[in-house]
């Protein structure tokens, strides 16, 4: 199966640099069966100047992925480039990497391997069970995939039809409610045993710094979230404990 690895980026270029490093570094070389498809979210000009120069950089080179390069006219946020690079991309896994992610371990075998073994995961670095005070309805806890490295078949892809970026809005929530759909369409959680002791590591809150105003607008998108899902929250509890 061929790999799509979906980097969006918002200005600082420079983190999408360091982390095509580290997969040049760290994928074996079989560039058939690997492209990485950097989408620029609306940059500023020297930004998306600087990232076209380093885009030729790294096609001058012979890297184990395919580079591709896609802009954005105007800012949008995280849900929208990553849906975007995915329905550009060519792979049949497709992996979505925050460009604040410190890459140190071939996280591709064990995606394969598990994929291979049932499509129907929605695959991530960190899923969180417990209540970390943004994934409760209703007393009910939802897990979820930590939304800085997502992965899945592009079948299931498909099935999910993205993240809601359009209930969202630049960021913020879309990784829980991602979750959610798939948990609500019957499919798995996993969590990658390589992205233990740093493996894959987030370093955080590079592109939105946190901030009054970013939790301001997490609040509001917690409500928009309870107001999407609480009528079927019940429900999906049920669903999942009788699968289990």
């Amino acid at each position: 199966m061929k790999f799509s690895i979906i980097i969006p980026f918002y200005n600082k270029y420079k983190l999408v640099n360091d982390r095509l490093m580290e997969l040049n570094r760290i994928l074996p070389h079989r560039p058939s069966k690997y492209e990485v498809m950097v989408v620029n979210d609306g940059s500023n000009n020297i930004e998306s100047s600087s990232a076209k120069h380093n885009r030729d950089f790294w096609r001058s080179f012979v890297t184990p992925f395919k580079l591709r390069y896609g802009r954005i006219k105007e800012n949008q946020g995280f849900g929208f480039a990553m849906n975007k690079g995915a329905e550009n991309s060519t792979g049949d896994i497709l992996v979505f990497l925050s460009n604040d992610v410190e890459v140190n371990v071939d996280f591709t075998a064990e995606i394969e391997a598990l994929l291979e073994q049932d499509k129907n995961l929605l695959i991530g670095a960190q899923v969180l069970y417990h209540d970390t005070g943004w994934n409760t309805i209703n007393g009910i806890i939802i897990p979820y995939v930590n939304g800085w490295f997502v992965s899945c078949h592009r079948d299931a892809w498909k099935r999910l039809k993205g993240f809601d970026w359009l209930t969202y809005g630049i960021a913020d929530y879309e990784d829980i409610d991602l979750s959610l759909t798939a948990l609500s369409r019957g499919m798995k959680l996993k969590q990658l045993t390589c992205s233990n002791n740093h493996g894959l590591r987030h370093i955080g809150a590079q592109t939105i710094p946190y901030s009054p105003k970013r939790e301001a607008h997490t609040k509001e998108n917690q409500k928009k979230f309870i107001a999407k899902w609480e009528s079927r929250i019940e429900e999906i509890s049920e669903q999942i404990r009788n699968s289990s």
